[in-house]
C-alpha cells in the first residue's frame, strides 16, 4: 500500500479486555501478507489479566487457538521513533479464524456496534473525556509534586517539558489535546480532549493513555492510570462527556430542550438519561472495572448513588444544558482504569434501552446506592439481561472469568474502606501497569 511507503516498522495496536494496549511490530517483510490476509495471533491477547498474565480458565474455555488481526487503515499514523526509525501505528480488530466473525472480546468492535445502533435510530455520537492520571518520579517513586496543588501554575511549570512533549506527541499522532491542569491530588494531572464523532473519540482516548505513558518515561516519570494509588487522596477519573445529535445535519442535540420549553432535556434526552439511571449499578462494573476503583467511589467528589443533577459534581450523571453546542451528559462513574471502548459502548447501550422502552425520569429509582465493591458491581452486571444481549453472553462470561480469577479472588481479603500501605502494595502488584 502506498500509505506504508517510508514506513520501516508497523506497530499493530488493539485493546485487551482491560483497555491495555497490546501490540505486535511488523517489518516490511510482513507488510504485504498482512495487508492481504491479516495476521494470525494468539487469541488470548485480548483476554489478558491486568498483570499481563494469561487467564487459564478463559483459555481452556476458548481452546487456546489463533485469531486473525486486521488493520483499520483509516487509523494509520506515522511518526519518527526515538531511535530515528520511521514507524506506523495502526489500530486493529480481531476476528475468529475460519469464520471471519468478530472476536467476542474485541471491545473496539463492540463499541463500533453500539455507535451503529445509535446511528440506526437517527443519532450520532459526539464524545470526549476528562482524563486524570498521576505522575511519579522514576528515581524514588514519589509524586511529581506534593502536597495537593489544584490548578497551581508553579507546580505545572516544574513539569512543563513533559507537558509540552505530551501535547506535541499527541498532536503528531492526530490527537486533539485542549486543556491541561493540575488536579486535586499529589502529582495528579487532568487532560481534556476535544470532542470527536463516533469511534474516533474513543480511539483518541485509547491512544492518549499509551502516548502519556511513553512520554512520561522519556522524562523520567511514570504516568499511572491506576484509579487510586495514594492513601488518603482522591482517585483518578476518566469522565465521559457525551452528546447525541440528529444524523445527517447534526442540528439537534437531544440533551438540549427547545428554547420554548421549560424542560432541561428533550424527550429523547430524558429517555436516554433514564436508561443510564436504570442500568447504573450494572454499568458501574465496566466503568469502574477494578477492585481498586471502589476506593474512589463513595468518597467526596466521586459518585455514590444512581442519580443525576444539572451542573452538579456530586451526582453520578451530571447534565450540562446551558447551550445547544455544549449540552451533554457527563458520566462520572468512569475511572481512569477503564477500557474506554467498553465504557462508551455500555453507556450507549444503557441509554438506547431507555429510548426504546420510553423510560422517563419519574420511573427510575435515583435513591439506590452504586455498588460498594467490584464483586457487587459484577453481580449486577451479570444479572443485567440487556447488557448480556447487547454485549454478548460470551463477552459477559469471559469478562467475569478474567476479573474474578485475576482480581476479585486474589484481593478477596482487601477492604476498600481501609487504606493501609500493605493493601495498596498488593493492589499495585495487580494494577500497577494499568
Amino acid at each position: 500500500m502506498n500509505q506504508l511507503n517510508g514506513v520501516e516498522y508497523l506497530r499493530l495496536l488493539f485493546p485487551d479486555i482491560n483497555g491495555c494496549a497490546r501490540s505486535k511490530i511488523l517489518t516490511p517483510r510482513a507488510f504485504k501478507a498482512f495487508e492481504q490476509h491479516g495476521l494470525a495471533m494468539f487469541q488470548g491477547m485480548l483476554g489478558m489479566a491486568c498483570q499481563g498474565t494469561a487467564v487459564t480458565r478463559m483459555l481452556a474455555d476458548s481452546g487456546c487457538g489463533n485469531a486473525i488481526v486486521k488493520a483499520d487503515w483509516s487509523t494509520l499514523r506515522t511518526y519518527t521513533a526515538q531511535s530515528g526509525a520511521q514507524y506506523g501505528d495502526v489500530l486493529c480488530n480481531m476476528f475468529v479464524a475460519g469464520t471471519g466473525e468478530p472476536y467476542p472480546t474485541d471491545t473496539r468492535y463492540i463499541c463500533k456496534q453500539a455507535i451503529k445502533q445509535m446511528n440506526n435510530i437517527g443519532l450520532e455520537v459526539l464524545a470526549t473525556y476528562e482524563i486524570e492520571f498521576r505522575l511519579f518520579k522514576l528515581k524514588d517513586g514519589q509524586p511529581a509534586w506534593q502536597p495537593v496543588q489544584y490548578g497551581n501554575a508553579f507546580v505545572f511549570s516544574e513539569v512543563e517539558p513533559f507537558l509540552t512533549d505530551l501535547e506535541r506527541s499527541c498532536s503528531a499522532a492526530g490527537l486533539h489535546v485542549e486543556v491541561m491542569h493540575s488536579e486535586y491530588g499529589s502529582g495528579q494531572v487532568e487532560v481534556n480532549l476535544l470532542p470527536q464523532w463516533g469511534i474516533e473519540s474513543v480511539d483518541e482516548g485509547f491512544r492518549f493513555k499509551l502516548i502519556a505513558k511513553e512520554t512520561a518515561r522519556r522524562h523520567d516519570f511514570e504516568a499511572s492510570f491506576m484509579t487510586k494509588r495514594l492513601p488518603g487522596q482522591t482517585g483518578n477519573g476518566w469522565h465521559l462527556n457525551l452528546s447525541l445529535w440528529t444524523s445527517g445535519n447534526r442540528l439537534t442535540n437531544i440533551f438540549h430542550a427547545a428554547d420554548s420549553s421549560s424542560k432541561q432535556l428533550s424527550t429523547t434526552g430524558e429517555q436516554f438519561l433514564s436508561g443510564l439511571l436504570h442500568h447504573a449499578r450494572a454499568l458501574t462494573a465496566v466503568s469502574s472495572p477494578t477492585v481498586n476503583c471502589y476506593r474512589r467511589l463513595h468518597t467526596p467528589w466521586a459518585p455514590t448513588k444512581c442519580d443525576y443533577g444539572v451542573d452538579n459534581r456530586m451526582t453520578t450523571f451530571r447534565l450540562q444544558t446551558q447551550r445547544k453546542e455544549t449540552s451533554r451528559v457527563e458520566s462520572r462513574i468512569v475511572s481512569s482504569a477503564c477500557n474506554p471502548y467498553l465504557a462508551l459502548a455500555a453507556t450507549l447501550f444503557a441509554g438506547l434501552d431507555g429510548i426504546q422502552r420510553d423510560l422517563r425520569l419519574d420511573q427510575v429509582d435515583t435513591t439506590k446506592d452504586l455498588p460498594h465493591s467490584f464483586s457487587e458491581a459484577l453481580e449486577a452486571f451479570k444479572a443485567d439481561t440487556w447488557f448480556k444481549e447487547c454485549l454478548g453472553s460470551d463477552f459477559v462470561r469471559w469478562f467475569d472469568i478474567i476479573k474474578t480469577d485475576t482480581e476479585v479472588e486474589p484481593l478477596a481479603g482487601v477492604e476498600v474502606k481501609s487504606e493501609t500501605e500493605s493493601d495498596f502494595e498488593l493492589e499495585k502488584k495487580i494494577y500497577g501497569t494499568v
